[in-house]
């Protein structure tokens, strides 16, 4: 059986894995990561415009802000821990099962 994969899909999986790196200490993964985490807090405050998003991790910003708002609203994002990263990797492990594009 062949599988295919959707461009939305590969973003999501490789951002699990910078997280997984993230977790396993290793340092170098978090300024993408808490980029992408930054535009997802303040889209869920309303601070940041959809359009103004980076096209690059804009499936992954839309899913997290809109996944639990709250979470995100309230997300320091000047000091994330290992247990809220723990939680936004399981958040993204759940995406798997819904369509990104």
């Amino acid at each position: 059986m062949l599988l295919s994969y959707s461009p939305g899909q590969t973003k999501f999986a490789y951002f699990e894995s910078f997280l997984q790196h993230i977790l396993r200490g290793e340092e170098s993964y978090k300024p993408f990561v808490d980029k992408i985490l930054r535009d997802a807090h303040r889209l869920a405050n309303d601070r940041r415009a959809i359009l103004s998003v980076d096209a690059y991790g804009l499936p992954i910003i839309v899913y997290l802000s809109r996944k639990d708002q709250q979470f995100f609203s309230d997300l320091d994002t000047t000091n994330i821990t290992n247990t809220q990263y723990e939680i936004i990797l399981d958040m993204i492990q759940e995406a798997h099962s819904v369509p990104y594009d």
